[in-house]
Parts: C-alpha cells; sequence; structure tokens
C-alpha cells in the first residue's frame, strides 16, 4: 500500500506529526511506502491540475496535515482541495488539523473544533477520515511579532504565556490512533463519510436558523420598546 502524507505548516511541527503518522502507518502496514512532502512544494511542482492528479495516482491514499494560524489554514490548503477535490473524494483520504485550540479536551474533534469543522462543512473535498490535534508552542522561534500575538490570544483563551516555554501538546496516542484508522479505512468507508459530513451541514445549517430567529426577536423587542417609549412619550 502506498501513502502520500502532505503536510502544510507554519513552524514545522505539523511535519513532526506527518512522520509520526507515516512512522505508526509502517508499524501497522510492514508493505506500506510512506511518501512525506510539503504541499507548498507539490503545488508548486504541480501548477497543472493534470500533472498533480497523475501524481497522486501514484498512491492508494492520500493523507493531508494541515496547521491553523490566526484563525486561517494557508492558502495552498485552500487551492489544493479547489484543484483536486473531484480525484480525492474518489479513493481513500485522511485529513487532520493542527491547532492550539486543540489543547481544550472539549475542542479535539472534526466535530467540536471550530476550525477543523468549518472546514469540513466548507470544502468540497469529503476526506474518508478526519482528526485534530493540539500543536506546539515555539515562543524562542517566533518572530518579534508573532510571538507577542500568539502571547496575547493564549492569554485570552488561558493559555500559556512563559515567552521562554517551548511545549507541545499533542497527543501522540491520538496520532497512532488515526493512523490505525488510516491503515484500516477502504473505499467502502466513503459513504459514511459524506453522511456525517451531511449532518454536520444540518446541524450548522439549524444553529444559523436558530441564531437568526433569536436576533429576529431580540430585533422585535428592542423595536417594540422603542415604538412603545415613543408612544408614551407622545401622549404627554
Amino acid at each position: 500500500m502506498k501513502y502520500m502524507l502532505l503536510f502544510s505548516t507554519t513552524d514545522g511541527h505539523t511535519k513532526v506529526i506527518a512522520n509520526a503518522i507515516a512512522e505508526a502507518i509502517r508499524t501497522k502496514d510492514s508493505a506500506a511506502q510512506c511518501a512525506i512532502q510539503d504541499l507548498k512544494a507539490f503545488m508548486t511542482h504541480n501548477k497543472q491540475t493534470e500533472a498533480g492528479v497523475t501524481d497522486l495516482k501514484h498512491y492508494d491514499k492520500v493523507i493531508l496535515g494541515a496547521s491553523i494560524r490566526y484563525g486561517y489554514f494557508s492558502e495552498d490548503v485552500h487551492q489544493f482541495v479547489k484543484q483536486y477535490y473531484p480525484h480525492l473524494n474518489s479513493f481513500p483520504t485522511a485529513f487532520y488539523a493542527v491547532n492550539m485550540t486543540a489543547r481544550k479536551p472539549n475542542k479535539r474533534t472534526p466535530e467540536t473544533n471550530p476550525y477543523a469543522r468549518k472546514f469540513l462543512i466548507e470544502s468540497p473535498w469529503i476526506p474518508t477520515k478526519a482528526a485534530v490535534f493540539a500543536g506546539a508552542l515555539y515562543y524562542p522561534r517566533y518572530s518579534f511579532f508573532d510571538r507577542n500575538m500568539i502571547r496575547f490570544i493564549m492569554k485570552i483563551t488561558g493559555g500559556d504565556t512563559d515567552p521562554t516555554l517551548e511545549k507541545v501538546y499533542t497527543d501522540w496516542d491520538s496520532v497512532k490512533a488515526f493512523a490505525g484508522e488510516v491503515v484500516a479505512m477502504t473505499a467502502a468507508d466513503i459513504p459514511a463519510a459524506q453522511a456525517r459530513i451531511a449532518e454536520l451541514e444540518k446541524a450548522e445549517a439549524l444553529k444559523e436558523r436558530t441564531m437568526h430567529f433569536y436576533q429576529m426577536c431580540a430585533f422585535g423587542t428592542v423595536a417594540s420598546v422603542a415604538a412603545f417609549t415613543m408612544f408614551m412619550r407622545s401622549r404627554r
């Protein structure tokens, strides 16, 4: 079985996770052949979609890992999905998001992590398996701007702010478990993945309708109070 592990990283930790996944895959599948490549390099080499599809067809499974910085995945991630989703949806694939929000126990699944959830709902690509992993803090390695911005974000979210801190928050057991799911996934799992995304989309639509309803109720209440106040003033 041939695996392509693509990664999009800002400070290098997503590549570390990709290497750990490849190692776990080889442990579970002794015949596995794993190619690990920076997504940016892949997109640079394959400027034409046809060339990229030809490249991807050399592999039985594709796994993409992407980190979040300031709330966004890199543009390469979105371009990759835009160009290759028809092919990606035709065979077993996997996606994992890496962000510091996932350090919190209630934000560690694709359904509960806001960045992964938004990506999966909006993406035309439907990965067969998906996961979320907490990243790492390397304060001394960041630029002055990034170090202080990240410290500010961590402060308002209750995280570590020591500027000398280098700490990995990744749950490596979860990474190994995800690798096991990747090894086990087959084309037969694709319909179940599509159904999960459909349920997420329904839940998100219901959430938006409910929010809109409450906003309208609040607006109506404010308007009614304002109208009543003006009426009472006019009676004086």
